[in-house]
């Protein structure tokens, strides 16, 4: 491979973390309502 590629391949491993944290960040605000609501629903065995 190039270096071309690995820095493509790099910046894309870069940009799919930061949208990984990013929807990890945005769910952990909603955590207790969706725990409740798991609970709720029977769902709380998953966890």
């Amino acid at each position: 491979m190039t270096a071309g590629k690995y820095l493509g391949l790099s910046g894309a491993a870069m940009l799919m973390a930061a949208g990984t944290g990013a929807a990890f960040a945005g769910w952990i605000g909603h955590a207790p309502e969706i725990l409740a609501s798991l609970g709720q629903s029977g769902l709380g065995w998953c966890f």
